[in-house]
């Protein structure tokens, strides 16, 4: 009965958090370490988001600027038009993802919140894996999480690089610690949002063979 009355508290405390973090997303942010602290998973997907609302306050300098040029151009085009632009080009995940937004009435920021979001979820995941069950109390992961935190620079993964090395590096992760082919997706995905990818890719491929070839 205790554990029953324990696990519909948890229950009813994310039901809370979710929904008051719905509501404001600023109130629920300490709620939201409090689970972060006790290990919930949604907890991390909920920050992922909360951060993601700050890449859309960022000011477009340097190439955010430039990514807002390319969006009012692309927001111009039609379909046949833009796949004209698109063929001179290597790097076409973004341009699709300007395009897409554009033509749904949404704005660039919404790139923004969507390549910072994925980027955060992927970084959190692999933290939340690699410290499952490694025996350290809640207190020195929750510790390790807070200093992750200070540490990555979060407006490198609103621009194409950066969310090209984070889909590069959790895939190769995947591939090489789960064995999941399905991740070399993430891997095209790193190569189709920055081409520069190609190289490491290559060699990845090669470490890969590598690694399976008879002794």
């Amino acid at each position: 009965r205790e554990l029953k009355n324990s696990q519909d508290w948890s229950r009813i405390y994310k039901i809370g958090t979710v929904l008051l973090f719905l509501i404001y997303p600023l109130a629920a942010l300490p709620f939201i370490c409090i689970e972060i602290y006790n290990r919930k998973r949604y907890a991390f997907s909920l920050l992922a988001i909360y951060l993601g609302y700050f890449a859309m306050l960022y000011p477009p300098t340097g190439d955010l600027y430039r990514y807002y040029q390319s969006f009012v151009l692309y927001s111009t085009l039609s379909f046949s038009e833009f796949l004209d632009v698109l063929t001179n080009m290597m790097d076409i995940l973004q341009p699709f993802l300007f395009w897409g937004v554009a033509k749904l009435g949404m704005t660039c920021d919404s790139v923004r919140f969507l390549y910072l979001y994925i980027a955060c979820e992927l970084i959190f995941t692999m933290y939340y894996e690699l410290t499952e069950g490694n025996g350290k109390p809640k207190n020195l992961n929750f510790l390790l999480f807070i200093l992750l935190l200070m540490f990555l620079r979060f407006e490198r993964y609103t621009v194409r690089f950066g969310m090209s090395t984070v889909f590069f590096v959790f895939g190769w992760y995947r591939i090489f610690f789960f064995n999941k082919r399905s991740f070399w997706l993430l891997i095209l995905l790193a190569i189709l949002n920055h081409f520069s990818f190609i190289l490491p890719t290559l060699a990845l491929i090669g470490a890969r063979c590598i690694s399976f070839r008879p002794k």
